[in-house]
């Protein structure tokens, strides 16, 4: 109304409103930045059609710049799904475990998180040159200097060595991954804190699954070892209770 401010009632604002084309902000940078570059003829967008329609395909479903962002990270990510579904697979399918950076000192991390797991049935395979080169042997296992000596031991066994659990920093996987690949093993796991994913990729490229970052005895504690029985939140939902264990 003259000399109030105020549009007569019904009276649209003029021009684009701050949450135009599928609820993104006009305020946001990301969007200014891509709105600024000029339509270019026979492309997605007809004259005037802003160019983030044309830049980023991905806010045609209804995606925020975060969003998209997160959408293409993910696609140059390892495929391997992160799920429940996928821990119990692995968990149940891998019974030979190599453990590459196995520490013989009971107070290390890699030592009782390999015990937990021969204590439930799992047969590990201890790697570690240094151990190994005295002729050592850890939680009763002989120690082996590298995957592919552990390997031709496990076969002389009429074994084969089923998941490559590595306590190595990340930088350490790449030659890793690749040897994994060569003795056949089915999956690679990557110990909390240690994620590569251009190993990762190669790894799943020739049929390996592929776990970063997670800690298999805790996964195996949350998933099979009744953690949740004591109360811990566990982040698993279901009324179903295991009627056999796979051990």
């Amino acid at each position: 109304m003259p000399g109030t401010g105020k549009r007569p009632y019904g009276q649209k604002k003029s021009g684009l409103s701050s949450r135009s084309f599928s609820g993104h902000s006009l305020r946001n940078p990301w969007y200014r930045l891509r709105s600024t570059v000029p339509s270019t003829k026979g492309m997605a967008g007809a004259r005037g059609m802003p160019a983030k329609a044309i830049v980023c395909p991905a806010y045609d479903m209804g995606m925020t710049s975060t969003a998209a962002l997160r959408m293409r990270t993910l696609e140059r990510m390892s495929r391997t799904p992160d799920t429940i579904s996928t821990l119990r697979d692995v968990l149940g399918r891998c019974r030979t475990i190599a453990v590459v950076g196995l520490s013989p000192q009971w107070h290390r991390p890699s030592f009782f998180a390999a015990k937990y797991m021969q204590a439930h049935g799992y047969r590990i395979v201890p790697v570690n040159p240094v151990v190994a080169r005295d002729g050592g042997s850890i939680l009763g296992e002989p120690c082996h200097a590298s995957l592919y000596e552990a390997e031709q031991a496990i076969a002389r066994q009429g074994g084969r060595i089923d998941m490559v659990d590595c306590f190595r920093k990340s930088e350490d996987i790449p030659p890793l991954a690749e040897e994994a690949v060569a003795i056949g093993a089915s999956c690679l796991w990557l110990q909390l804190g240690v994620r590569h994913e251009e190993a990762a990729q190669r790894a799943e490229d020739a049929g390996l699954q592929v776990i970063q970052n997670r800690c298999v005895k805790i996964e195996h504690a949350r998933l099979f070892g009744g953690l949740g029985w004591m109360g811990v939140n566990t982040g698993v939902i279901t009324a179903k209770r295991l009627r056999q264990l796979p051990y």
